[in-house]
């Protein structure tokens, strides 16, 4: 008699903005997550790193607008799909700050009411993922790296 083994898929969301932050989300690709995995294995528990670094597919979207909006919402359904995983890496750098009303507009989807004007969707990320639900902030984790002294950087 064959016995059947349920898996169960775990995504686990990376928030950070992207350019200062590869050395880390790199590490977290090719030394945490791999140990991870391995460890869920065993439980029956496949990890699902979701890093959106590499972009969103927006081929089909003829207009920019389009485009930065589908970035938002993809965004916001990814960290929802992942809850309560949420993994923050905060440096120096405050990320890119879409227009407001694509901001908004990625809001008003997920009938969420932010705190913060004129945001990065770093600060988006946070703030939804996170500081709106305070049993959430029980599960996240965050990691502050020092600021980086760009000036003396080659």
């Amino acid at each position: 008699m064959s016995t059947f083994i349920s898996w169960k898929a775990q995504p686990l969301f990376i928030s950070s903005t992207f350019t200062d932050m590869m050395a880390e989300r790199d590490a977290l690709r090719d030394f945490v997550f791999p140990e991870l995995a391995e460890r869920l294995r065993a439980r029956h528990i496949h990890l699902e790193p979701i890093d959106l670094r590499w972009g969103v597919e927006t081929s089909n979207k003829k207009e920019q607008e389009e485009k930065e909006l589908l970035v938002l919402k993809v965004c916001l359904d990814e960290i929802d799909r992942c809850k309560p995983f949420l993994i923050g890496i905060i440096g120096d750098r405050y990320g890119w700050v879409p227009p407001a009303g694509r901001m908004k507009a990625a809001e008003n989807e997920k009938n969420f009411i932010s705190a913060i004007e004129n945001k990065s969707i770093t600060a988006l990320e946070i703030e939804y993922g996170v500081l709106a639900n305070t049993e959430q902030m029980k599960r996240s984790r965050f990691y502050f790296r020092a600021p980086l002294d760009y000036d003396q950087m080659p």
